[in-house]
């Protein structure tokens, strides 16, 4: 009898449990204070057009279009390097920001051409600060 009720704990404990790992492993974590505000492209060795990324500290992002219309996804990270998410169609990529040591720049380098872009913090997104 105590083996039948040690399994029907066991059975009912084992969803509680994963459900606690899901929800703790869904939680935004903290974003570093250095990096919340808005970052704008300074350099562009791909000549691409002007770029401004906005990171809140819940985790998420926005990036500007051509009409300065925010779109947002999510960010994370790790090791120093920020880590942009961004779900397609076709599968989701990830962008690679490398903030290095002091947190006053960040740098891009396209998967694509090796080049590299420079972002430094700002007042606000690129088309904002041309409309005023």
């Amino acid at each position: 009898m105590k083996g039948l009720n040690r399994t029907r704990l066991t059975l009912l404990a084992s969803p509680l449990l994963v459900l606690v790992g899901m929800a703790s492993a869904t939680e935004s974590p903290l974003a570093p204070q250095w990096l919340v505000g808005t970052w704008t492209k300074t350099v562009d060795e791909d000549q691409g057009p002007p770029d401004s990324i906005t990171f809140r500290s819940d985790g998420t992002f926005a990036t500007y279009d051509d009409r300065c219309r925010a779109h947002t996804n999510t960010y994370f990270v790790k090791n120093g390097l920020v880590f942009l998410l961004i779900p397609l169609e076709k599968g989701p990529i990830a962008l690679v920001l490398d903030a290095g040591d002091d947190h006053a720049t960040m740098r891009f380098t396209s998967p694509r051409t090796r080049n590299n872009a420079v972002y430094v913090p700002s007042e606000g997104p690129h088309c904002r600060l041309q409309e005023s």
